[in-house]
């Protein structure tokens, strides 16, 4: 099955949309997180709520059994159940990421990456948030991780921004001003 953007795109934003006047918003956004890597880290979930050989009734059974009882909010179960009916839960953990990164930016946020050589401590992490935040006068809920390609610094992406201060991309920028005089 294939993911479709237009599907994750509309399901997001309803899920928004819908969540908005319960005024729970951080609540969905936390469990939405939650209920996306326990999906992303089980792959038998997947196989078995993706598979079209898997009867619907036995993906229903499952999902009541798993999440239904208040183990997850009302509307993401509801969604869970929707997905599976319409047969695009495949779905499933985009919708959830566009819905969490709406929903931030909703509550003023913007959700973004730092990608590092190594780990950053958290109070790293947080001079780089406030730094950020002083500069560009937006708020970031930013996702950090190791990346093994950056040779050193940081490369930060949000929205349509990507702030390259890794030392590949000052060798880059060094390379550029010295061809330009040439």
């Amino acid at each position: 099955m294939r993911r479709d953007p237009e599907v994750i795109r509309v399901y997001s934003r309803s899920l928004l949309e819908a969540v908005q006047p319960t005024g729970k918003l951080k609540e969905y956004l936390a469990e939405a997180e939650v209920l996306r890597s326990l999906y992303l880290a089980n792959p038998q979930l997947q196989a078995f709520l993706e598979g079209p050989h898997i009867k619907e009734q036995s993906k229903d059974a499952l999902v009541d059994a798993v999440f239904a009882g208040g183990r997850v909010l009302p509307m993401l179960y509801n969604l869970l159940r929707v997905l599976i009916d319409k047969k695009r839960v495949v779905n499933l953990p985009n919708i959830l990421h566009e819905f969490y990164e709406l929903g931030q930016q909703e509550l003023g946020n913007v959700v973004g990456e730092v990608y590092s050589a190594v780990p950053m401590d958290p109070s790293r992490q947080r001079a780089l948030t406030q730094a950020l935040e002083k500069a560009t006068g937006l708020k970031f809920n930013f996702d950090f991780e190791v990346d093994e390609n950056v040779l050193g610094g940081v490369l930060v992406r949000y929205k349509d921004v990507s702030i390259d201060g890794t030392l590949r991309g000052r060798l880059r920028g060094l390379r550029a001003s010295l061809e330009a005089l040439v």
